[in-house]
């Protein structure tokens, strides 16, 4: 039997500052659960558990609420367990499908497929430090625990470990992540299904769970319809914008153009840092953002001996001993600037 893990679509996200059509990602997001359903049905998969978190708020918009449920009515060949998260464990209304299964915060909910048994609780202030004591599960069987929280903060692995637990699903931590229970066990995180800000770089999608002769064996699933990508290019001492250009194609030569990125330009270059803004014109990616920190190269021999304004600025500053190396570098740097009328000075 193979079973999807999978949690915090978070319909509904407000996506600040990410791209410029914020609409568009909006049904993206909603699509990657569309696009999880295909992929249920093209591999015969009938059951779908979700962690947590489907819904942004609380309160979810009509448009949201009215795309998931029809989702799951539409589907009724596949059997889904949600189990709502902190985003969406307050006023959230469910509704009542027969192919719909889900938990509480009252106590432990048991369902049983064949001989696996998925189990859930729905964690809150009240029940967080008691949570552990109820639950009771049969050494015989597969068994699939879900929940959503910080293990940092909310769930105590120690006291989950040597309770029977072949695979624990959670939901709250938006990248993938396995961490060992016990011998027998394992628990995944399953990240999100698209990320949505630049927190949430790399590859995004759900776990397939493959289980056999009573053993789980999970595998990641990538899902997402875009990455994001934070990147960092640092140059030293570039002579040329086309050089600068070529050497930064060459860094982003394996990101697909149809991804989100920030590019953050740092370092020094001899040719006015100010030309590398038209970088953004170069590239054809779905959303390019660039940070450029770049700076000028000064080379101080060209100053130290010249009989002018910016000669006397550099002998005075160089024979000041009051100032360290880094900080005469700096006043350099932004004086020369001052003296050769460059504009945006930020000191």
């Amino acid at each position: 039997m193979k079973i999807i893990h999978c949690g915090d679509l978070h319909l509904g996200s407000s996506l600040k500052s990410i791209c410029d059509n914020k609409e568009e990602r909006r049904k993206e997001i909603g699509n990657a659960f569309v696009k999880l359903i295909a992929y249920a049905i093209e591999n015969g998969i009938y059951n779908v558990i979700l962690s947590g978190d489907v819904f942004d708020k609380d309160m979810p918009i009509s448009t949201d609420k009215n795309f998931f449920y029809s989702l799951i009515k539409q589907h009724p060949e596949i059997t889904f367990y949600y189990l709502k998260g902190d985003h969406d464990n307050k006023t959230s209304i469910i509704e009542e499908y027969e192919n719909l299964k889900t938990f509480s915060d009252q106590g432990w909910t048991y369902y049983n497929i064949d001989n696996i048994t998925i189990c859930g609780l729905e964690i809150t202030d009240n029940n967080r430090e008691i949570l552990y004591n109820d639950l009771i599960l049969n050494p015989n069987r597969i068994n699939i625990v879900v929940l959503h929280g910080d293990i940092n903060k909310d769930l105590d692995l120690r006291r989950l470990a040597n309770r029977n637990i072949d695979y624990l699903a959670l939901g709250h931590l938006h990248c993938y992540k396995q961490i060992a229970l016990d011998d027998r066990g394992t628990a995944i995180y399953c990240g999100c299904l698209e990320g949505r800000n630049f927190n949430e770089t790399g590859s995004k999608g759900f776990v397939l769970l493959d289980i056999d002769d009573q053993q789980i064996k999970p595998q990641f699933i990538k899902n997402s319809i875009r990455e994001i990508y934070l990147k960092t290019i640092t140059f030293n001492n570039m002579t040329s914008l086309h050089e600068a250009i070529t050497y930064i194609q060459e860094q982003l030569r394996e990101i697909n153009s149809n991804s989100i990125i920030r590019l953050s330009l740092k370092g020094k270059v001899t040719f006015n840092p100010e030309e590398l803004d038209c970088i953004k014109n170069v590239f054809n990616f779905y959303y390019f953002e660039i940070i450029n920190e770049v700076t000028k190269s000064i080379d101080i021999a060209n100053y130290a001996h010249d009989l002018s304004l910016k000669g006397e600025f550099v002998r005075l500053v160089l024979n000041d001993a009051s100032l360290d190396d880094s900080q005469k570098e700096k006043i350099l740097m932004y004086g020369l600037k001052f003296l050769d009328n460059e504009k945006d000075i930020n000191i």
